[in-house]
């Protein structure tokens, strides 16, 4: 299984690297742009990414997603977000997904580490 990390922090990107390939059998790619998210899609279309909403860029994890599936539509997409809002007002400071496919697209706290293929 191939894994693409886009996280704007490399920092986090480096440990979430480290966490998936030490504990899952899994080739973890990183990218810290949406451009070069954009190319390791095209070029080794992973089964999963886990995409930032809030890119430090012109384009936003939205943006990602979008072009994401054009170029692959069957990579699993899990965004991730360390602040949450409803209406105007934060509703978490830790990670929070966004699970795409769900049938109420909705916010999910990840309180402890679960395996990637059954979030």
């Amino acid at each position: 299984m191939k894994l693409l990390i886009v996280d704007d922090e490399t920092a986090l990107c480096k440990m979430l690297q480290e966490h998936f390939e030490k504990h899952f059998e899994c080739e973890v790619l990183t990218a810290n742009t949406p451009g070069d998210a954009l190319e390791l899609l095209e070029e080794e279309l992973p089964e999963g990414m886990l995409l930032d909403v809030n890119l430090k860029s012109r384009l936003t994890g939205f943006d990602v997603l979008a072009r994401a599936r054009q170029i692959s539509p069957a990579t699993k997409v899990i965004m991730v977000t360390s602040v949450a809002r409803r209406a105007g007002r934060r509703i978490s400071r830790g990670p929070v997904v966004i699970r795409e496919g769900s049938e109420n697209m909705g916010l999910c706290w990840i309180g402890s580490c679960t395996t990637f293929r059954n979030i």
